[in-house]
């Protein structure tokens, strides 16, 4: 009866190291690629309206090829506003591909 309890509790604290040590390895992959991968904003203001509203979330794709009709986030230089969605011009993407090369 003493060595039932005993396995019982050492199956008990296994599994829970092993939900442990799961949890910390989907916390990791979750911030590793929302840091360097993906970024997840808010929307502020009515200047894409219709595309967004205000206050829709979205995630972006960090690093990719931009193309004419893109929308890109920009952090912004002021202090008020983090970052700025605009849509991605011909004029833009010509600098912005020349800058890059």
């Amino acid at each position: 009866m003493a060595k039932h309890k005993t396995e019982s509790a050492e199956s008990f604290g296994h599994w829970l190291l092993q939900v442990f040590i799961l949890a910390i390895i989907i916390i990791g992959l979750y911030l590793v690629v929302f840091r360097f991968l993906l970024a997840n904003e808010t929307i502020s203001g009515p200047s894409m309206q219709p595309t967004f509203e205000n206050n829709d979330r979205v995630i972006a794709v960090r690093h990719s090829k931009l193309s004419r009709g893109d929308i890109v986030i920009l952090k912004a230089q002021m202090n008020q506003v983090p970052y700025i969605l605009k849509e991605l011009l011909e004029c833009l993407e010509t600098a912005l591909n020349q800058k890059m090369m």
